[in-house]
């Protein structure tokens, strides 16, 4: 039993992942109360900065990757005329964070003040896209207001 007990006073320490707030004495741009209280804010910085294993880090981290967990929404994501530009390997292309919002700010599309909300959405499409074109759009392609969340046939203001 002892020679069991000296054994594991010789391993070297378990790692573990950072805590937040030991991230946020170099990211001081981020206000911890204010994260924990949007959509991602319930997980820790490594959950989706799962490149960083210990501090501090290397300057240059790799990029979140959304679809980990949301799989459903990179789908269709994936499958849209975004998506397919994505694929392409266009510059302009949107990425999550185009339409969602920074990362730490994401809210629940339900909420008013997301930008993918139905009172936002226009305002959020209409920084890469012209006003006429998502009212051609609307009418062509009914059942992007499905997709969309809005009821069939409703006019896009």
């Amino acid at each position: 039993m002892w020679m069991l007990l000296a054994a594991c006073l010789t391993l070297p320490p378990i790692d573990r992942p950072p805590q937040a707030t030991a991230c946020l004495e170099c990211h001081d741009t981020v206000n911890l109360e204010v994260f924990r209280g949007k959509t991602h804010g319930g997980l820790q910085c490594v959950q989706c900065h799962r490149s960083i294993k210990a501090l501090p880090h290397e300057d240059v981290v790799a990029p979140v990757v959304c679809a980990r967990c949301h799989h459903h929404e990179n789908e269709s994501l994936r499958q849209s005329v975004h998506g397919k530009a994505a694929s392409e390997g266009r510059k302009d292309a949107p990425t999550c964070q185009s339409c969602h919002g920074k990362a730490h700010d994401i809210v629940s599309p339900k909420r008013a003040d997301s930008p993918v909300s139905k009172v936002n959405r226009d305002a959020t499409c209409r920084k890469c896209h012209e006003a006429a074109f998502l009212a051609r759009l609307n009418a062509a392609l009914p059942r992007r207001a499905t997709r969309m969340g809005l009821e069939p046939g409703q006019p896009r203001k």
